[in-house]
């Protein structure tokens, strides 16, 4: 789905990446206090999170994996003002 140009991007717009077993999902907007990625429930994907890391903030971020999809407690400072990365580990993407 492209985003049109005259309207801005909100935290549902995610745009996804792999490298071996992490999957990085690229938020285009600052989600607040929660980010929802809809696309990742069980049975959707293989494996189970493990762990998510937003880059640019150190340590480890709490979620929960439910039939609505991954929810990820964001830290209250941004990293940036630009795009925001959370690394996803525990699923079996290859």
């Amino acid at each position: 789905m492209q985003i049109p140009r005259n309207q801005p991007a909100t935290s549902r717009d995610i745009r996804f990446t792999i490298k071996g077993n992490t999957l990085n999902a690229i938020l285009l907007a600052w989600p607040s206090q929660q980010a929802v990625i809809t696309s990742i429930v069980p049975g959707n994907v293989d494996g189970n999170v493990e762990k998510v890391e937003l880059l640019g903030s150190p340590g480890e971020l709490a979620f929960r994996q439910d039939a609505d999809g991954l929810k990820v407690q964001m830290p209250a400072e941004k990293p940036n003002d630009y795009a925001y990365v959370l690394k996803i580990s525990g699923l079996k993407l290859n």
